[in-house]
């Protein structure tokens, strides 16, 4: 038919995804990096204890949907204007893209980690036990503090229930900037405006 456009399949728009995801990263350690110095900073008040688990998830909060903006943004912003009913799924796919890559170090970094400190410390003390006959009786005697399985518990409930609302803000954070930008692109060209 004359004046029909031919259909097309769309796919994923990788470019502004990964520019996207990259953008994440790059506003999480930037974020992440000033939280901890000021937060350093004021550990070192007289009495720090009080607020900072609180300042601390809000922060976070902060963080992570300054961060999923910003990748969102970026995403809609550089995607192509004409495809819009995928901006959302594009903000999405940022937020995926970006776990991943912030994932796989960690991972990988971990497990160095872990690796080496094993390592090290079975050589230390292989070392003290055949310096000094004593240190093995004196390793015997120390006890670990005792905690309670309702304690760990919890700790682990309110860190999974932290790890869940940051994920969900996340993601949400990305779409609303991808759909924000899409949006503001899409009125810049209704307006003649480039």
């Amino acid at each position: 038919m004359p004046g029909t456009e031919p259909l097309q399949l769309t796919g994923a728009q990788w470019g502004p995804v990964l520019a996207g995801a990259f953008a994440a990263i790059a506003a999480l350690l930037i974020l992440l990096t000033l939280g901890g110095a000021v937060g350093t900073t004021i550990g070192a008040a007289p009495s720090p204890a009080q607020g900072i688990g609180v300042g601390a998830a809000i922060w976070g909060a902060i963080v992570v949907i300054v961060s999923y903006l910003l990748a969102g943004w970026i995403t809609g912003h550089t995607a192509r204007p004409d495809r819009t009913s995928t901006i959302l799924a594009l903000g999405a796919l940022a937020w995926i893209v970006s776990g991943f890559l912030l994932m796989v170090p960690m991972v990988l970094g971990l497990g160095n980690l872990i690796g080496g400190l094993g390592g090290g410390l079975a050589g230390g003390v292989a070392g003290l036990i055949g310096q000094q006959p004593g240190v093995l009786q004196g390793l015997q005697q120390i006890q670990p503090p005792a905690v309670q399985g309702e304690q760990v518990a919890g700790i682990a409930r309110n860190v999974l229930w932290v790890l869940l609302l940051s994920q969900v803000l996340g993601v949400g954070s990305a779409m609303l900037g991808a759909y924000l930008a899409q949006r503001s692109a899409v009125g810049r060209r209704v307006h003649g405006v480039a």
